[in-house]
């Protein structure tokens, strides 16, 4: 069976982004072309600086026209960008880029599939911008596989006609999909107006972790005080900066990691706050398994309501100790068990801390032995054995 993944975000190894996974393991046995967003196709982002490959409007208007350039990354697995007819605006939003863009999004579509001999795919959508490409590719199955609530991100949430018209749009393919597979119970929930919609949270690669553990501590581990609280993945709203920064202050002591990066930091330095930047996915696990204890500090909203953190499967397949403030999806993986220490204030998170530097010592094989249920794998077989009940049907 053939595959198309309407990822959304761009391809590489380097990061630890779901549907990645997904694709590869799809690839083991089926042919599988993976979608993906041009970054570098809005002039306006051109102008602003941010697309310093460019060196003329013309030269980013040829790139724009360009035909798209599809790459083998894998046995089985093809990628290629997706860009607009419209250098002037972004893919997607406002509505009349989207409009303007969304004809050649399809024509691109439907020629990487004639040079790759695709006949009636299993249509696999991850990104929801675009829910015409189900109507326009002739399908055997269509599936929508949702990893957060994306009318709460901030650049959507804090518009709200773009709030409106993205929900208007996530609506649009939820009818026009026949299998939902959601990572959270809360997901499950609040998308289950149309197609049957399945749980299924994230996954986690355990050979990945086994080999982090295994291996040598990065460097800096080296110079770094312990005890060691860590943090993996990305900066942005859903980061509660001051619950960390108080944590830091009471705990002058500790030592404070994050590894990392994105939109938002902390308001002030400490001299125990120690921001070690991006690193590649499987670099990154090297450094938690440096962690005594391995935080989830997320602040309580309507996103965070929602999420299913990747990182979580990440911490209890290196065995490590939690410490995360209450979130939906992190009681659907571990119920009220002391796998994951679960606090709101800075005497919660003080209390716990102390308490998982002196944890059962059988509790991190128990973590990791919860992880081996939890692969990217298992996760697979389960979406395609309700693809094949799909279609059976």
């Amino acid at each position: 069976m053939d595959v198309v993944i309407v990822g959304g975000g761009p391809w590489s190894p380097d990061i630890n982004f779901p549907i990645h996974h997904t694709a590869r393991l799809l690839a083991r046995s089926h042919r599988v072309l993976y979608l993906y967003r041009d970054s570098h196709t809005s002039l306006l982002g051109h102008l602003a600086g941010r697309l310093p490959g460019f060196h003329s409007r013309i030269e980013l208007l040829r790139h724009v026209a360009a035909p798209r350039r599809i790459e083998q990354v894998d046995e089985g697995l093809w990628v290629m960008p997706l860009s607009g007819v419209s250098a002037l605006l972004p893919l997607s939003y406002p509505p009349i880029a989207r409009v303007a863009n969304m004809h050649l999004v399809i024509r691109q579509v439907r020629r990487a599939l004639r040079t790759l001999h695709f006949r009636d795919p299993l249509l696999w959508f991850y990104w929801w911008f675009f829910p015409e490409i189900a109507d326009a590719i002739p399908h055997r199955l269509a599936v929508y596989d949702i990893y957060d609530d994306h009318s709460e991100y901030d650049y959507i949430r804090l518009n709200r006609r773009r709030q409106e018209y993205t929900l208007a749009q996530e609506r649009a393919l939820l009818r026009a999909v026949d299998v939902v597979f959601a990572v959270s119970r809360s997901l499950v929930r609040s998308k289950s107006a149309g197609a049957p919609v399945h749980y299924l949270p994230n996954g986690v690669d355990t050979r990945l972790a086994d080999t982090a553990r295994s291996a040598a501590l990065p460097s800096e581990f080296a110079h770094i005080p312990r005890p060691i609280a860590g943090y993996l993945g990305s900066f942005d709203s859903r980061m509660s900066w001051p619950l960390v920064e108080d944590m830091a202050q009471a705990r002058p002591d500790w030592s404070f990691v994050f590894v990392g990066g994105g939109t938002t930091a902390p308001r002030a330095v400490h001299p125990n706050l120690y921001l070690l930047g991006n690193r590649p996915y499987q670099e990154a696990l090297r450094y938690v398994n440096g962690f005594d204890l391995a935080l989830i500090p997320f602040v309580r909203d309507a996103l965070t309501e929602a999420i299913c953190p990747a990182k979580l499967f990440d911490y209890l397949a290196l065995g490590k100790p939690v410490l995360s403030t209450p979130l939906p999806a992190v009681d659907d993986i571990v119920g009220d068990s002391d796998m994951v220490y679960r606090g709101e204030s800075l005497d919660d998170f003080l209390l716990l801390a102390d308490r998982a530097l002196h944890e059962s010592a059988d509790l991190p094989e128990r973590r990791r032995e919860l992880a081996r249920a939890l692969t990217w794998e298992r996760r697979s077989e389960r979406a395609m054995e309700i693809i094949e009940e799909a279609m059976r049907a």
